[in-house]
């Protein structure tokens, strides 16, 4: 189990659908709601990816379906649970149900202009981008 604090909601309706998270360790998390159950708990997944991964599907370069079908690394994939403000991702053994899957399609775009993109890749890689 690995506790999570969430950095930015991508979608939300009346609970997050989308959100980014990440660990003590700086491991970004792509998050999901994929249900509710009638006693209100959020059935969440989520995938550990690497920041240029991530900030591809921000901009809008990858699809969501993609990102959970094809993780970068073999095991990434976790059941996220928010109990009382406390997010915590357990390891998602085997395959992802077909209900757990986000529709084909569906591409986030909230680029940055091109200052603040030289600005976070030059943050990202502890360098000056030239």
């Amino acid at each position: 189990m690995r506790k999570l604090s969430i950095i930015r909601i991508l979608e939300y309706y009346d609970v997050p659908q989308l959100f980014i998270a990440a660990d003590i360790i700086g491991v970004h998390y792509l998050c999901m709601l994929y249900d509710v159950e009638a006693d209100g708990e959020l059935k969440v997944i989520g995938v550990a990816t690497s920041t240029d991964r991530l900030n591809d599907f921000i901009k809008g370069h990858v699809d969501l379906l993609s990102m959970f079908r094809e993780p970068e690394i073999e095991g990434s994939l976790y059941h996220i649970e928010l109990n009382e403000g406390v997010v915590t991702a357990n390891p998602l053994y085997g395959e992802l149900e077909h209900f757990m899957l986000p529709d084909e399609g569906y591409f986030f775009d909230d680029s940055l202009n091109e200052d603040e993109e030289m600005l976070a890749r030059s943050v990202t890689a502890n360098k000056p981008i030239i």
